[in-house]
């Protein structure tokens, strides 16, 4: 089935703020490359829903409808819905996540 995709507005902030850490800390094309491999991860979940986990973070609580996928070492946090997916969160899943997805997932 294909559904569209859709990026909250935090996630959006995400992909923007991932980039520009990395075009300052780094160097342009390595920001291009992330945020390109980002955009596919993501676009690529029309097709691959299922294909996320449960993120460690909500794992034995009831809301089985997020899930994650990676772009190492980046999470994308989504939600699967009938005819969407909403992205809600991108970020380094090197830094403590569980209130971000908490916050972001369970709440919204």
């Amino acid at each position: 089935m294909k559904r569209t995709i859709h990026f909250t507005d935090n996630a959006q902030n995400d992909l923007f703020s991932i980039y520009d850490y990395i075009a300052m800390n780094d160097c342009e094309s390595r920001a291009d490359h992330i945020f390109s491999g980002l955009q596919r991860t993501c676009s690529g979940l029309d097709e691959m829903a299922g294909k996320g986990h449960v993120p460690p973070e909500l794992e034995g609580r009831v809301r089985s409808d997020i899930r994650e996928l990676r772009f190492e070492p980046y999470r994308v946090v989504y939600r699967v819905k009938k005819a969407k997916i909403d992205i809600l969160a991108v970020f380094d899943g090197r830094r403590d996540a569980r209130s971000l997805i908490e916050q972001r997932a369970l709440r919204s």
